[in-house]
């Protein structure tokens, strides 16, 4: 069973090898984008034990085993695990470690619901679902595509409850429509559009939410976790709440008796992102291979 502990094992054990990984993907596009599908491409094969696979057909094989959808360019999300297991969303970086996550049209999520109208059509009908958690896969790769440093974090470790967001965007909406103009619409993903606004009626504006959060590298240290760094060599971060990795280790327990081998596990404290009155119970996982 695919989770976070299988994943960090098989990346720790390509990195302890030195193997470098091949995406399976054509590199399409402009050259943003190829570095963020490059990686797409490693969070998805590691998550499907296959970084120590060769040959590209056996890989899909092995990816299609573990997801049930893998992703549209320029939709979220990325990946989505079989049986409502969680969706993946993977964001990149080249220069900066901590740099915010774009996050673009869709605000943070903690879950991603099956009635989300942001998502396409063909992650709805991937398989029968409801709703399912959210990994967030941060990474660092160079411009010659080498992984520097990557973040698996669920989402409820960081990110507020759905409702947090939806009471900002509402009452713009609200005071879209109360302003008076002509030929105003709120519905739809975007916050609001004003049509016609020119004498030939062919000129519109679209209000767009751009969303973007801070990095769990800035946002766990402010917390006081000082241990949730980068390394001089490549990193491996990992953050879940603790009842969701006590879970995750009844269901892989081989897994994590090698990840106990290969890295460090600790019990750690995390402000409740819905209530910051409080604490919750979490584990952190880190690994720093060498620096050659």
């Amino acid at each position: 069973m695919a989770n976070i502990i299988t994943a960090m094992v098989e990346i720790i054990k390509a990195s302890k090898s030195k193997q470098l990984f091949k995406s399976d993907k054509a590199d399409y596009g402009i050259r943003i984008n190829t570095v963020g599908t490059y990686l797409e491409d490693f969070v998805a094969v590691a998550f499907s034990n296959g970084l120590s696979v060769n040959d590209p057909t056996i890989r899909q094989k092995l990816k299609e085993k573990t997801f049930c959808y893998l992703g549209s360019q320029n939709f979220s999300p990325d990946l989505m695990m079989r049986d409502s297991r969680p969706a993946i969303e993977v964001k990149k970086h080249e220069a900066n470690p901590e740099a915010s996550l774009a996050l673009n049209s869709s605000p943070p999520r903690q879950k991603l619901k099956v009635d989300d109208t942001r998502i396409l059509e063909s992650a709805r009908i991937a398989e029968k679902w409801k709703e399912r958690k959210v990994i967030y896969a941060i990474g660092v790769v160079s411009s010659t595509k080498v992984v520097r440093s990557l973040q698996l974090v669920y989402g409820d470790c960081f990110v507020a409850s759905e409702e947090h967001y939806s009471k900002v965007v509402e009452p713009i909406k609200d005071s879209l429509e109360g302003l008076g103009i002509a030929n105003v619409s709120v519905e739809g993903n975007e916050i609001g559009r004003v049509n016609a606004v020119d004498p030939l009626k062919v000129t519109y504006l679209r209000i767009r939410g751009m969303w973007d959060i801070k990095n769990p590298l800035k946002i766990f240290r402010e917390e006081g976790i000082k241990d949730y760094s980068l390394g001089t060599g490549f990193t491996l971060l990992a953050m879940a709440k603790k009842q969701e990795f006590e879970s995750l280790s009844k269901e892989t327990p081989e897994a994590l008796k090698q990840l106990k081998e290969y890295a460090e596990i600790k019990n750690v404290k995390i402000i409740n992102p819905d209530n910051t009155a409080q604490r919750l119970d979490a584990v952190l996982v880190k690994y720093v291979g060498d620096n050659s």
